[in-house]
């Protein structure tokens, strides 16, 4: 080649490298480039993935976070439910304590089904509603299935089914327990007014406002046979108590006798000059009483039919007549609300009853003639208890659930049982056995201090008829009276068990009275051992030392004395009180005793060095009553502010001021195991009040005026209470709510039994 042809290409070689050079340049160029973004990218995704992660946590929080929200809302929704459940139960207590208990174990049970635990405060108040419930109710069970005022209800002899009369034209028969239907009876082209079961109980008379009575075979709920009976309304229908004869009364003012064999009229007895509203045969079947609009009330001979006594007296229209199981006594009943007691052999007046305040519509008494029932409009049933009848302060036991006005009521033949029927449709069943709370009577004036022995198995209580008396627990009886006091007993105390007492029963007993004196009693016969003098004034309060040596008396001579409980000697007097000493409390290890005063203060004597510890102002007035806890770390203390208060025993200083009485607290008591306190008042009621955060448990209502006096057995199972009504009463606790739920839950076994939809609420 020539020179020019090698230096051509020698160029392009050049170039070519050129080229190569600058395309590697770029290719490393473009892969720094690339690498680059790629780190950029890298870098960016991360960011973005760092960012999508802490976005993603947040929300995962936040739902979270929500989601505990909502729970937390829901419980406390729940829990707020549960509270207004427990408020209806409180509301209903008084004017219907079997829905009050529905709605209070409504209430435990939606509590018991919440995912946590409800506050301390909501469990209070359902313990405390269920125990109010269970306190007061009566019912037992319902019958529902008639639509008009029920006119008339009865007990077959034997006390298992149980028959109604109503104004939807119908009679049904219904079991007694449960109350189930068990048939529907129709015929009577009007208002059902009454039934009466035969003594055989297999035949029922119903008699109607179409002037017809009507004979049913029980067993196959059929018609027998009706009567044209009278041209008039029926008002009531009876058989004799050997079965041979019906009467039947009516607006046309006559009372017929029926042969109930083959329903011929036997006799017709004419002598009202208006409506006969009821009648009613005595026991002997001799008698039948007549109450009239005419206002009178007649006894007439069953044999020949003539008028034996005409008994006036009531002023408006007589609605019932009733002869005692004796056949010595009728009640009638009137219009203007009263109740009279009549003798029958005389025909005289033994007493009125101002019983209700609206008409009273029936009296009745119970199979063994200890009780009478009355009903009236104003929806209650009364029990009054006959042998108590002639004290004025007595009061009736009141059944309370009926909406509307009382029409019929009637005892099974055990006298267990009470069935009523009211204008609201409702036959209600009432459990007439209720042993809670216990009361114990014979007192007979106002009981001011009860107190139980170590064991338990006796109470002592003092009264103003100077007496100390002594009660068997177990079944309420009078074990002995010990007499010697001239005044009111204000104060028994039972000394501490010792090695000398046979069963741990104290075998001393304490007392103080209004005559100055303290008195000291051999339990096992009664004996007085000795009598203390030494007061110029009132002794209110004795208490024994916890090793039962020593006897503290406080008195309104504002003095408080230390005896030798062996000899009766007097150790030491202190006058430091300044003030009426109402009560007093020895520490647990005997070495403090606190002192109530009248000032208001409190006071502990240090009874080692016979001084005064430490003084407080506790209550705005007296303090009335004073106790330590049985571990001694508290001070409990009640005064006539209406105020309960909690005080650390060491210092002095206040832990809880409790408040829910709203009259002078009387008396105080720890439970033995120091967790719960009684107080009671003169507002009438006993309440339980939590120690460890001074809320209130229960309210005990019983009495019908001022509670003196509360203490706790030594178990902690009973509360006994006494007041001026002159009873003592005595009451179960139950402080665990599965124990009331089952409580309450066998009170309405019967009711469950029947209304099997109200069942599935609590299964």
């Amino acid at each position: 080649l020539d020179k020019r042809e090698v230096q051509q290409a020698l160029a392009v070689k050049e170039e070519e490298g050129k080229i190569l050079a600058k395309a590697n340049e770029t290719l490393v160029s473009a892969e720094q480039q690339a690498k680059g973004e790629l780190t950029q990218a890298k870098h960016r995704a991360t960011r973005i993935i760092a960012i999508g992660s802490v976005v993603l946590g947040i929300s995962v929080i936040t739902a979270i976070l929500i989601q505990l929200q909502v729970k937390k809302a829901q419980q406390e929704l729940a829990e707020r439910q549960v509270v207004l459940q427990t408020l209806f139960s409180k509301a209903a207590v008084v004017s219907d304590p079997f829905d009050a208990l529905l709605k209070a174990l409504q209430a435990a049970q939606q509590m018991k089904n919440l995912e946590k635990s409800a506050s301390n405060d909501t469990q209070m108040q359902v313990m405390k509603a269920l125990q109010q419930a269970i306190y007061h109710v009566r019912e037992r069970d319902r019958a529902v299935g008639h639509r008009g005022t029920i006119k008339s209800v009865t007990f077959s002899p034997d006390g298992k089914i149980f028959a109604s009369a109503s104004n939807d034209g119908t009679v049904k028969l219904w079991n007694a327990r449960p109350a189930r239907l068990i048939s529907t009876l129709t015929g009577h082209t009007a208002r059902v007014t009454s039934v009466s079961f035969h003594p055989n109980g297999k035949i029922l008379a119903s008699g109607s406002e179409d002037g017809t009575v009507k004979f049913w075979d029980v067993t196959h709920s059929r018609l027998i046979k009706t009567i044209n009976a009278h041209n008039d309304w029926i008002r009531t229908v009876s058989f004799s108590p050997d079965g041979q004869i019906l009467a039947s009364c009516s607006d046309d003012g006559t009372i017929k006798l029926w042969k109930t064999a083959d329903s011929t009229l036997l006799k017709t007895l004419k002598g009202h000059t208006h409506i006969v509203t009821h009648i009613s045969f005595s026991p002997d079947g001799q008698t039948l009483a007549s109450a009239s609009f005419d206002t009178t009330v007649m006894l007439w001979n069953i044999e020949d039919g003539t008028l034996v006594n005409t008994l006036k007296g009531h002023q408006n229209n007589t609605r019932s007549v009733s002869f005692s199981p004796d056949g010595k006594t009728l009640a009638s009943t009137d219009e203007e609300g009263i109740v009279k007691l009549w003798n029958v052999a005389d025909g005289t007046l033994r007493q009125n009853l101002p019983t209700h305040r609206r008409p009273v519509w029936s009296a009745i008494f119970s199979p063994d003639g200890k009780t009478l029932a009355t009903i009236s409009s104003d929806s209650t049933v009364k029990l009054w208890n006959l042998e108590d009848i002639n004290d004025n302060t007595i009061e009736p036991q009141i059944l309370k659930g009926h909406r509307g006005r009382l029409q019929s009521v009637g005892f099974s033949s055990d006298g267990k049982t009470l069935v009523s029927g009211s204008t609201d449709s409702a036959i209600k069943l009432w459990n007439l056995e209720v042993k809670e709370p216990q009361t114990i009577k014979g007192n007979s004036t106002n009981v001011q201090v009860v107190s139980f022995s170590p064991n338990g198995k006796i109470l002592a209580s003092g009264s103003d008829d100077h007496k100390i008396r002594l009660w068997n627990i177990r079944n309420g009886s009078l074990l002995q009276t010990l007499n010697g006091h001239q005044q009111r007993v204000l104060s028994v105390s039972f000394s501490p068990v010792s090695g000398a007492s046979p069963e741990g029963i104290g075998n001393m007993l304490a007392s103080g009275s209004f005559d100055k004196t303290v008195k000291l009693w051999n339990v096992q016969d009664g004996r007085l051992l000795k009598t203390f003098n030494g007061h110029s004034a009132w002794v209110r309060r004795v208490r024994f030392s916890p090793d039962g040596k020593t006897l503290a008396s406080g008195s309104d001579d504002n003095t408080v004395k230390l005896w030798n409980v062996a000899d009766g000697r007097l150790l030491k007097t202190f006058k430091e009180p300044r003030s009426i000493v109402t009560d007093l409390s020895f520490s647990p290890d005997g070495k403090a005793l606190a002192v109530a005063c009248s000032d208001g203060d409190i006071k502990l004597l240090n009874l080692k060095t016979a001084t005064l510890a430490q003084a407080f102002p506790a209550h705005g007035g007296w303090v009335n009553t004073v106790s330590f806890s049985p571990n001694g770390k508290i001070l409990a203390s009640g005064g006539s502010d209406s105020i309960v208060k909690l005080w650390d025993a060491e210092n002095g200083s206040l832990l809880f001021t409790l408040e829910g009485h709203l009259s002078d607290v009387t008396n105080i008591s720890f439970s033995p195991n120091g967790k719960s306190l009684a107080s009671s008042s003169d507002d009438g009621t006993v309440r339980v009040w939590n120690v460890e955060n001074g809320r209130e448990i229960s309210t005990l209502e019983g009495h019908v005026s001022r509670v003196t006096s509360v203490m706790f057995s030594p178990d902690g199972k009973t509360l006994a209470s006494a007041g001026i009504d002159n009873t003592i009463k005595l009451w179960k606790l139950e402080l665990d709510l599965d124990n009331l739920i089952g409580r309450g839950c066998l009170w309405l076994e019967d009711y469950f039994a029947s209304h099997s939809e109200e069942a599935r609420k609590f299964s």
